[in-house]
């Protein structure tokens, strides 16, 4: 992810220190294989705009050694915090490296070093704090992540509840949070943004408690409530919003996310309740289909398979590590 250019002196100190670098990395075991370090910047119509990239040509193969010791160049740019850092945002300078038998290529950009910008749709969240993008015995998933922003990221727990379950088994006079409209295209159409999640927390319960009512008159609600993994424990888990929706049942993340619940879990694949209410009887459902998803109002106590969501601060995600 780059988050910022070069400035014409960055580059100017990178061409220099690169030029100096020449001798002492022939100077190295196997450095005369090293015969020239060219460096280039990226064409750009308006230099005082800055470089994207900044490269090293090598001709000629450099031995790891060599190879490591160019890859230090990027550390003469110190990291730097921008001044509208609102979320901990800092940038620092990375390198690519491509080589070839008789040379190599390195590419050194200004990249954003919090995790969450690197952070991509179909990742998997282990129960060892590790983002992967595919999982095994040894790192079960407890989440996929289908929504990023730089502030947030929200997984699907990969297993639906073992049966369809009712949202409440018996009529209510009030919904249990706030009644909303919903469009029945809303997958197509998309969202202005993420509705609140309400997880099925201590505060669920002294809701129900007001109510005169417990977990057990809100099944789909209870399953959720009992989902415990390392990452995200009891109490962080919630029935998706119909925003989630839109976002989960794309066609094009659909099939990201089908992918890699394939083998870790149960894909998208059956009807599903969502949090939000019409009234205290009825409930939103999503209704997967070939071309697109489409959401209606069901009696919360039809039975339909149930889904989880949770979601992570930045700060949060900033605590694991991608591999």
């Amino acid at each position: 992810m780059q988050v910022r250019t070069f400035t014409i002196e960055e580059a100017c100190l990178f061409n220099q220190s690169v030029h100096e670098l020449l001798p002492v990395l022939q100077s190295m075991p196997l450095g005369k294989n090293i015969k020239e370090l060219k460096t280039e910047a990226t064409d750009v119509e308006d230099v005082s705009q800055g470089f994207p990239e900044l490269q090293i040509r090598v001709t000629g193969r450099p031995a790891d050694p060599q190879l490591e010791r160019l890859k230090q160049v990027a550390e003469m740019f110190p990291n730097d915090i921008p001044l509208d850092n609102t979320n901990g945002e800092l940038y620092g300078v990375r390198c690519q490296v491509e080589l070839k038998s008789r040379s190599a290529l390195l590419t050194f950009r200004w990249e954003s070093l919090r995790v969450i910008d690197h952070v991509q749709v179909g990742f998997l969240l282990c129960q060892d704090g590790v983002f992967r993008q595919t999982t095994d015995t040894k790192h079960p998933a407890c989440g996929i992540v289908y929504y990023t922003d730089p502030t947030r990221i929200r997984v699907l727990y990969p297993k639906a509840s073992p049966k369809p379950l009712s949202w409440r088994i018996s009529p209510a006079t009030h919904p249990l949070y706030e009644a909303v409209q919903v469009s029945p295209l809303i997958v197509f159409e998309g969202v202005d943004a993420l509705r609140p999640l309400q997880p099925a927390d201590e505060s669920w319960l002294s809701r129900l408690g007001e109510r005169g009512e417990g977990p057990a008159d809100y099944p789909a609600w209870e399953w959720v409530s009992r989902i415990d993994t390392p990452i995200l424990p009891q109490g962080r888990w919630a029935l998706p919003t119909a925003s989630d929706a839109h976002f989960l049942y794309k066609q094009e993340q659909l099939r990201i996310l089908n992918k890699v619940l394939k083998p870790v879990g149960d894909p998208l694949k059956k009807e599903n309740w969502l949090q939000d209410e019409s009234d205290g009887l009825s409930a939103y459902v999503t209704h997967p289909g070939p071309l697109n998803t489409l959401v209606s109002l069901q009696s919360k106590n039809d039975p339909f398979q149930v889904r989880a969501v949770a979601e992570l601060s930045w700060k949060e995600v900033e605590q694991f590590s991608i591999v």
